[in-house]
């Protein structure tokens, strides 16, 4: 088009580059919310990752400190059961001592004495009875003082359990609020990032709304200035945009387009189908001499015309079918998925 810029209705093609620098604007600026999204995710998902870390880590600890615990309680209570067998076994053997003892001097003094009366084998059984009595006593009070000692301990053992139940239940609410506070102060700070970027993000688009105007003012002074050099050559047909006259229609499953041509011009014209869009282009060239009475003129002339359809939705090339029917070139590309 020899350099010429026109207005939105009669230059579509800088029509185009406009909408094309404004539909680079807005990626920009979908790119950037869409990167910032993706750091604000990464940062929710790190955070989350963290505290799960935490969560588990303190329940393991946790957990360790019970079995801890439960195992020092069972130890206590089996060296207590061993101790009792200790003291059972010792009584035991105590007795059997004594009783042992007891015959042995009563064998001796049976032997010794066999000729005393009945009064000194009376005076021996009573004090034998006597001792007999308080050796019961004394097993009977040794029991009740080990069985008192177990329920002390066990006692003990219990409230020493429950003091443990309360410190850990304290501990566990401590670091709950603790992981609470953490989780709020990060939040504040995701919120002040995010004000941050947002505003940044204000910042740059204003920057670019005014970088847009001073390019828009520019280009509209620029286009006039050429305006007034064009339009000294709007009347000569050569600088004139001519077109080749083809049409397309949208037939549902399929694009048509249709072209009158010359069947002596069939064989310059092209049709190019990209899934994007429709190329048709031609190029013709004329060249004559005329030599009379000594005077020679020439005439070289070279004409290549085009025109491109944008289609809404994709062209499969691969099925493309060219048609020539009483002067007029039809050629059929169905869409893709028909």
């Amino acid at each position: 088009m020899d350099g010429v810029n026109r207005s939105d209705s009669s230059n579509p093609a800088k029509n185009v580059d406009l909408q094309q620098t404004r539909k680079k604007q807005k990626q920009e600026v979908r790119d950037e919310k869409t990167k910032h999204s993706s750091e604000m995710n990464e940062l929710r998902d790190q955070h989350a990752k963290e505290i799960n870390t935490e969560k588990s880590t303190h329940k393991t600890h946790v957990q360790k400190q019970r079995e801890q615990q439960q195992q020092s309680y069972l130890r206590a209570v089996e060296e207590r059961s061993k101790q009792e067998a200790r003291v059972r076994q010792e009584h035991r053997q105590q007795t059997l001592a004594k009783e042992k003892e007891f015959h042995d001097q009563r064998t001796d003094f049976e032997k010794q004495k066999k000729v005393e009366n009945e009064v000194a084998m009376r005076t021996h059984n009573q004090q034998h009875q006597e001792l007999q009595k308080h050796g019961t006593e004394e097993l009977k009070k040794t029991h009740q003082e080990y069985a008192a000692q177990i329920q002390n301990e066990k006692q003990d053992m219990e409230a020493f359990r429950l003091r443990q139940r309360e410190h850990y239940k304290d501990e566990l609410d401590k670091e709950k609020d603790h992981y609470e506070g953490q989780l709020s102060g990060r939040a504040n700070e995701f919120e002040n990032r995010y004000n941050e970027g947002e505003l940044k993000h204000q910042l740059v688009l204003e920057d670019q709304r005014l970088r847009y105007e001073d390019h828009y003012e520019k280009t509209k002074y620029d286009f006039l200035e050429k305006m007034k050099k064009h339009e000294t050559l709007q009347k000569d047909p050569f600088y004139r945009v001519q077109d080749l006259g083809a049409e397309m229609a949208d037939n549902g499953p399929l694009y048509q387009v249709a072209l009158k041509v010359p069947e002596h011009e069939l064989k310059n014209i092209k049709v190019h189908v990209q899934p994007d869009r429709i190329t048709v282009s031609g190029a013709r060239k004329y060249e004559q001499e005329l030599d009379y009475q000594g005077e020679k003129k020439s005439t070289h002339s070279y004409q290549t015309l085009k025109q491109e359809f944008a289609l809404p939705t994709p062209a499969d090339k691969d099925l493309v079918k060219r048609e020539y029917i009483n002067g007029v070139l039809f050629v059929t590309a169905p869409k893709k998925g028909f």
